[in-house]
């Protein structure tokens, strides 16, 4: 990952935090909203900042960590700077940014409020790396040399994060995983065809000892397939998965689920197609949707799977094909991020509609 000069510019969190504390953190939806119980949480921000997206990171009804960036973020890139507030169920409380640059929404995850990791180019780290929270200062962790991380990763217990990325101490692009633990870094080079580039897109915890994580394979100019490997708690194994219509398949993947229930989304760089794959713990089924529904991400709710649908908004699984469902609301909406929360109770959604930006939590009966 090449680092790039940046306009930096500094936020000031100090002057910020006097308007953030007045400002009203719950706010009601404008305009009309959809059937189920929609909570719509306001992220107060300084006077005159724009924001362009937003990540949630869910750890229970009652918990949860918004972040924003500062945007629009330009070609080439660009450090903004970032907004961090807590949410207790009912209101939010503005705590110190982090650095954690270069990703306009967000590369955060955590195991509570006071364990958070922010993935960017903190403090102007040429190959990047994280920020680590702990309820009262960020620490910053550089990557290892020949290591450059953070396009997805997941915090396996406290103090612990993995982190998937390139390993390049060849010419080969190879697919890795950086596992920070104990107060320092250990990086695995995965299996993967031998010359061949890799790059991942998602890693994801499927159960204990059981990490999945899913990409591409370059395999020739403007060619890729599917790559999937997975981890026991010993070692990591490369998966076979659909060829859908090799060497075309997917891009932009993302994974929810468990071993034996697993989902992998992503759009075919063939003909354009949202394509949904389902592995029961033996074998894949493929549900490919080609009707302009944009099916990029699902999460489990009660018993029932929720698509979010991009500009078309979401859709629930039938048991043989997406259906539309109500959205958070009904001026336009599109559905740009969507987060399951840890033990059912609800899952949040990041979107834009015609009055502009929202991030809500879902719960209740659908």
């Amino acid at each position: 990952m090449k680092f790039r000069i940046r306009d930096v510019r500094k936020l000031a969190m100090g002057a910020a935090a006097g308007v953030l504390a007045f400002a009203a953190a719950l706010l009601p939806a404008p305009g009309a909203q959809a059937a189920g119980n929609w909570q719509f949480v306001q992220q107060p921000l300084p006077y005159n900042v724009a924001v362009d997206g937003a990540s949630v990171v869910p750890f229970s009804a009652t918990s949860a960590v918004i972040t924003e960036h500062e945007g629009l973020c330009g070609i080439g890139g660009c450090w903004l700077p970032e907004y961090v507030w807590t949410w207790n169920g009912s209101t939010m409380t503005p705590q110190q940014a982090s650095h954690g640059y270069d990703y306009p929404e967000g590369r955060t995850t955590g195991t509570a409020a006071d364990d958070l990791w922010s993935f960017g180019y903190p403090g102007g780290i040429a190959n990047g790396g994280v920020e680590h929270w702990n309820g009262s200062t960020w620490t910053t962790y550089g990557f290892p040399d020949r290591f450059s991380g953070g396009s997805d990763a997941i915090a396996v217990t406290r103090g612990e994060v993995l982190t998937i990325g390139i390993e390049s101490s060849t010419s080969t692009r190879r697919p890795a995983v950086g596992r920070w633990s104990g107060g320092a870094w250990s990086v695995t080079v995965l299996p993967s065809p031998a010359g061949k580039h890799v790059d991942l897109d998602a890693i994801h915890q499927a159960g204990p000892n059981d990490i999945w994580v899913t990409g591409e394979t370059t395999v020739a100019k403007g060619v890729t397939e599917m790559y999937v490997a997975r981890f026991n708690g010993t070692t990591w194994t490369q998966v076979a998965a659909p060829a859908l219509n090799a060497p075309y398949d997917l891009v932009n993947q993302q994974m929810a689920g468990t071993s034996t229930d697993l989902w992998i989304t992503g759009k075919k760089t063939k003909d354009g197609c949202f394509t949904s794959l389902r592995f029961n713990g033996t074998s894949w089924t493929t549900v490919p949707t080609c009707d302009g529904t944009e099916i990029s991400s699902v999460v489990k709710y009660g018993t029932t799977w929720i698509a979010n649908g991009g500009s078309t908004g979401l859709r629930k699984w039938t048991g043989t094909a997406w259906s539309p469902l109500p959205s958070p609301r009904t001026t336009g909406t599109t559905v740009t991020r969507f987060t399951a929360e840890p033990g059912g109770a609800g899952f949040w959604t990041v979107g834009k509609d015609t009055t502009g930006l929202f991030v809500s939590r879902f719960s209740g009966a659908l």
